[in-house]
């Protein structure tokens, strides 16, 4: 699955081809700086697997909608 972390500064996207975003001087997220910024992407994975470690796997509800919803 796809995940993300956003700080102030960062939006780090794990995808099987990362992105990183520095918001302040790129707030439409053109530039992807994950290959000129290495230091910066695996801070950022690292947050996010501590971030992660923390959470609860849960399974999802099995939902049923009507056409209408």
């Amino acid at each position: 699955p796809q995940r993300s972390l956003t700080d102030e500064r960062w939006k780090y996207i794990r995808t099987t081809k990362p992105e990183l975003f520095d918001l302040t001087a790129d707030p439409h997220e053109r530039t992807n700086l994950a290959e000129t910024l290495p230091e910066q992407l695996a801070a950022m994975e690292r947050r996010l697997t501590e971030m992660e470690a923390g959470m609860t796997a849960r399974a999802a509800l099995d939902v049923q909608l009507s056409e209408r919803e």
